[in-house]
Order: structure tokens, then C-alpha cells, then sequence
């Protein structure tokens, strides 16, 4: 089919329904809308025709009024096409980036983000089906994502991959400069989750990740008090959730991975670039893995509750070496001191009820606090490994990750906590594992307590 209409084609109904159709069925193959996964630049690109410009600004008022096919109290005509034949029709256009007009913001964007709102407010209220609305928001946050990160920058970094500097400047084309409706909509979704379907707030997040990865003036544009709080929403939200099945984790992940990229491009900036200081996240996050219990709650809803959280606590600290992975290090590690990260690692240590069940424990397990195991020769072999000590060992780590290759961050835990309290705190927590001692041993190195840690660590 000829691919470049003339505007008495686009006018006839039948014939757009017929041409929209045969373009989609065409490309479809490079859409993935399931897929987190960095998708090849060869694959998408080269055989997406270039289209005339009035093709793309009828298309683009045709959006909005197609929203009428998912309002369950109007009717409609007939004389749209379906939003999702469109939004998959401009993810392929964008697919060549040739296609966008670098100078201004498509009209097509702003409708995409109007149609997005309309959705989700559907979504939260009940109404309309959702096996209309759902589709439809998922295709149209792909789309903006392809707009706003066109090099795959924050899939990239999820994979594991770093792009440079050097990789980035070499870029042809640049991210659509960010419209404020999109941080709006990121709000009004975000700080409402609990009323939206859970793979919905994940596809809110990666995009909001990627609008930040995608380029830093849009970043620094997206990260504002109000949006860093919604993040920290997210993740109360997936703790309170009820669920029958073990919970999926992915949201709770990558909501963390979000928060690391948005200290990255704060930690890179000026001050006068930020409208959040990292200080203020780090407080949030510190005071959310404290998190108490919520009141005027059920067992068994108390019982979820502290469970989602134990995974929660454990992917937060989890996320801190992550944190502190960057460039000048050293300062962000004073960031840390300067918000009392110890205090908070050791009350968390503190409040943990997860090595106060002794009668879980398996009765062949010897008899014999941490103490003991630093002073006599008892085997650490002897000692069971139990999942139990999950959060003390994650926190160990994390505080060795805080002192690495800093003295002063040493001396500042010598002088605020110390060995003897800390270890007057794990004694509290009864008898410890072969990995907790093991944790240990990597935290206190190298210092007198050294050799007494690798004198009960197993041969292996």
C-alpha cells in the first residue's frame, strides 16, 4: 500500500481505517510493549518510511476525539479510528526519528498525555472496561518513552550497561523537551497508586526513569519534592497491598532504581540546578525503612503488611551500595553521615523481631551468642544458616559499603556508634549464622577483630 496519503485519502474514513491498519500490521513487529529489555537500534529505525508532516498533525487531532471509544456513557460515530490503532501507529513513526520535528513538541504528544490522563482517572474510578483503558495506557507510556529516551539510556542502565559520556554526545537526535503535563500526570497517577493496576504503576515508574536517564535537563525538570514523594508513595502503597500470592517485587525495585538514577543526576548538578536537595530524599527513604507498623489493622492484614516490608527493607538497603556507586563518591558519602545514616542502620538493626523466635530454630543448633563465637574456639560450622538474619546482614553490608575507602566515615562511626555497641546489638539478637559472622568479618577488616572472625569461618 502506498504509505503517503493525500489529505482527500485521510478525509474518507473507510479508506484511513484501511491505510492505518496495513501500516500497523506492517511494523508491529517492532513494538514490545511486555518487554523491559533494551531493544537493538537496527531493529527499529531503518525501514520506518518517513511520512509527510500533514499526515502526522491530522493524525494527531484524530487522537483526542478517538477517545470516545473507551467512554462507556457516550457513543460514538465511527468517524475516528481507535486510540490504539494510533498510538501504535505513531510508536512505529517515532521508530525513525527522522519523523519528529526536533524545534517543537508534536501535537501528538500532548494528546497522547490528555488520552493518558482520561484512562487512568477511568481506571481509578471503576468505570469503562479495563480490558479497553489498560491496553491503551500501556501502548501510549511506550510511546512517550520512546520520545523522551530515543537511545534506550535507562533500559541500557537496567540491563546493567553503562553508557558514557563520550557514547551520549554522539547522539543524532536529542529527547523531546520534557511538556509539563507529563510530571502532572506522573503526580496525579503516582500519589493515587493503590487505585491503579499494579503493572501500570511499574510502566509509571520506567517511564519516569527514563524521562530521567533520557537527558539531564529533562531530568533535573522532573525530579521536584512532589515527585520524589510520589516514589516513596509507590512503595507504601506495594507494602499495604493484600495479596492471596507471594507479591512481585519488580515495582518495589525498580521505584528503588528510580530513586538511585534521581541521586545520580542530583549528585552531578549545581545547586542551583536542583529543586530537591538529596539530603531531603535520603531522610524520606531512612524514615521509610523504619517504617512502623500501620495501626487499626487485622492480623492477617498486620501479618502481610510485615512480611511485603522485611522485602522492602531488604531491597532498600540492598539499593544504598548502589547509591553510592558513582562519581566523587566521597561526597555523597558525607551526605550520608551528615543524615545519620548509622543511628538509622543500627535502630533498624534494633527494631528487627526477626531473631526473637527461638522457637523456630532447629534444636540441633548449639547454644551460644556472638560473644562466645569472638572469644572461645567453638565451630561457626555448627551453626545453621537461616534466612532469618536477612536484614541484619544486608545492614551490615550496607555499613561496610558507607565506610569503604573512607576514614572519615570510619572515624565517625567509631565515634557516634562503635564495635562494642554494635556488637552488644547483635548479641541481643541471639545466635548468629555462618554469613552473618562472614558480613561481619568484611565490615570490621582490616582491625583486631579480624582474626578472630576468619578462626570460625568454615573452610571452603
Amino acid at each position: 500500500m502506498d504509505w503517503y496519503p493525500n489529505q482527500c485519502q485521510l478525509k474518507d474514513v473507510s479508506y484511513l481505517q484501511q491505510w492505518l491498519e496495513a501500516f500497523v500490521a506492517s511494523f508491529e513487529r517492532l513494538i514490545d510493549v511486555q518487554s523491559l529489555e533494551p531493544r537493538r537500534l537496527e531493529e527499529s529505525g531503518s525501514e520506518v518510511p518517513l511520512l509527510p508532516r500533514d499526515v502526522l498533525v491530522f493524525l494527531s487531532t484524530q487522537l483526542w476525539h478517538s477517545a470516545l471509544h473507551l467512554s462507556s456513557t457516550t457513543e460514538h460515530n465511527g468517524n475516528t479510528p481507535h486510540p490504539l490503532l494510533l498510538i501504535k501507529f505513531f510508536i512505529i513513526v517515532c521508530r525513525n526519528m527522522e519523523n519528529i520535528d526536533p524545534e517543537k513538541t508534536p501535537s501528538f504528544v500532548f494528546e497522547t498525555i490528555k488520552l493518558l490522563n482520561f484512562c487512568l482517572e477511568q481506571l481509578k474510578k471503576g468505570q469503562s472496561e479495563k480490558s479497553s483503558l489498560e491496553p491503551v495506557v500501556q501502548y501510549g507510556l511506550v510511546l512517550c518513552e520512546s520520545l523522551f529516551d530515543p537511545y534506550q539510556t535507562w533500559r541500557r542502565r537496567l540491563a546493567g550497561e553503562e553508557v558514557s559520556l563520550l557514547e551520549r554526545n554522539k547522539y543524532k537526535f536529542s529527547p523531546l523537551a520534557l511538556p509539563e503535563e507529563l510530571p502532572a500526570l506522573f503526580h496525579e497517577s503516582l500519589q493515587d497508586s493503590k487505585n491503579i493496576p499494579e503493572f501500570l504503576t511499574l510502566r509509571l515508574v520506567h517511564l519516569q526513569g527514563a524521562v530521567i536517564s533520557g537527558g539531564k535537563k529533562n531530568g533535573l525538570l522532573s525530579i521536584s519534592p512532589q515527585s520524589v514523594e510520589d516514589l516513596f508513595s509507590v512503595l507504601q502503597v506495594w507494602c499495604c497491598r493484600i495479596s492471596a500470592e507471594p507479591k512481585d517485587t519488580r515495582l518495589p525495585r525498580l521505584t528503588l532504581q528510580c530513586l538511585t538514577v534521581m541521586i545520580h543526576l542530583l549528585h552531578s548538578s549545581s545547586p542551583v540546578e536542583r529543586q530537591v536537595e538529596i539530603k531531603t530524599i535520603l531522610e524520606s527513604y531512612f524514615q521509610l525503612l523504619n517504617w512502623n507498623r500501620p495501626l487499626n489493622s487485622d492480623q492477617e492484614d498486620r501479618r502481610s503488611w510485615e512480611e511485603s516490608l522485611i522485602l522492602l527493607q531488604s531491597q532498600m538497603l540492598t539499593a544504598v551500595p548502589e547509591i553510592l556507586q558513582c562519581a566523587d563518591r566521597p561526597v555523597l558519602q558525607a551526605i550520608f553521615l551528615n543524615n545519620n545514616c548509622f543511628e538509622h542502620i543500627l535502630r533498624l538493626i534494633q527494631n528487627s523481631k526477626l531473631f526473637q523466635s527461638n522457637s523456630c530454630r532447629p534444636d540441633r543448633e548449639v547454644v551460644c551468642d556472638l560473644t562466645t563465637h569472638f572469644l572461645t574456639d567453638v565451630k561457626v560450622d555448627q551453626v545453621l544458616e537461616k534466612g532469618a538474619d536477612s536484614i541484619t546482614v544486608h545492614a551490615l553490608g550496607v555499613l561496610t559499603a558507607i565506610m569503604s575507602n573512607s576514614s572519615s566515615a570510619k572515624e565517625v562511626f567509631k565515634e557516634r556508634i562503635g564495635y562494642s555497641q554494635l556488637f552488644d546489638v547483635l548479641k541481643s539478637q541471639g545466635q548468629p549464622t555462618k554469613r552473618l559472622l562472614q558480613e561481619l568479618m568484611n565490615m570490621v577488616k582490616p582491625s583486631f577483630f579480624q582474626h578472630k572472625v576468619m578462626t570460625f569461618l568454615p573452610k571452603i
